[in-house]
């Protein structure tokens, strides 16, 4: 365990459920999105206890629409009170009301390019990653199309990005082959350059920003660790080894607890120090 922590729990993986594929949290829940299943873990316990965990297993909630192995995200907001879905294969975004009594997630808006990767804005938008086009959607919470944001030829195969600033976008990319190049910039989507870059990771999928305390946590999925930088993209003063492949980050900003979605299903919660 790193310095930067002072306990670890485990939410392990589901039956015959894939990888982590997204990470949310709203209102004291806790969602994990594996393949074509959701599953709501409340604290304190209320029914079944996840092993090592004091989160709750509710319930599932069936996310059939969606590809059982491909690049989906999720995300949520507090202020409207719903959860996005992602659709890399089909190539849209879905929303559900949380809560709800009808827990179905429909489709909120058909996007023009395949989206790797989900996350909300400052000013509450959707902001999609797309790899293949090698650019950043932003949409509506309503679903109408806002603006395309192009990304400086350096950064090959982005797979996730958020918000830094107005106009300052951080962005992980990278492959999972030997001969490509990893990393994770700051770019400015103004001049269309990269202003800082950290280049010691190895297919790096997704990021975490944490405002209060001026940094960024970024999965390094092949290194099996998170590390956490400044916001120059200067390793600060920490590595979180996760002994499996990191693929999802969500941060609690009240709880200072970082959620680590794993490739084997399971999930790591870390008390940040």
């Amino acid at each position: 365990m790193s310095d930067l922590c002072t306990g670890v729990e485990i939410i392990d993986a589901q039956p015959r459920r894939r990888c982590v594929d997204g990470l949310a949290l709203l209102h004291g829940h806790l969602f994990v999105l594996r393949g074509t299943c959701l599953n709501i873990y409340s604290s304190p316990d209320l029914t079944q206890r996840a092993t090592g965990s004091g989160y709750s297993l509710l319930r599932n909630v069936d996310v059939s629409q969606l590809d059982e192995d491909s690049w989906n995200d999720l995300v949520s907001c507090e202020q409207s009170a719903s959860l996005f879905v992602s659709d890399h294969r089909h190539q849209c975004v879905y929303s559900m009301g949380f809560p709800t009594d009808t827990e179905v997630f429909s489709k909120l808006a058909d996007v023009p390019h395949s989206p790797h990767g989900l996350s909300l804005t400052g000013d509450l938008t959707l902001l999609l990653t797309c790899r293949n086009d090698h650019m950043l959607i932003e949409i509506s919470q309503t679903g109408e199309f806002l603006r395309e944001i192009g990304l400086p030829g350096d950064i090959g195969c982005p797979y996730h990005a958020v918000q830094l600033t107005a106009a300052q976008f951080v962005v992980c990319y990278g492959t999972t082959g030997s001969d490509g190049h990893h990393g994770v910039s700051v770019v400015d989507s103004q001049r269309g350059i990269m202003e800082h870059s950290f280049t010691q990771l190895r297919y790096p999928s997704h990021v975490s920003i944490d405002e209060n305390n001026k940094c960024i946590f970024v999965s390094d999925y092949q290194h099996h660790r998170v590390v956490r930088l400044n916001f120059s993209l200067e390793l600060s003063d920490g590595i979180l080894k996760t002994n499996d492949c990191p693929w999802r980050l969500c941060l609690d900003h009240v709880s200072r607890k970082l959620f680590i979605g794993l490739e084997d299903g399971s999930v790591r919660i870390l008390q940040l120090s």
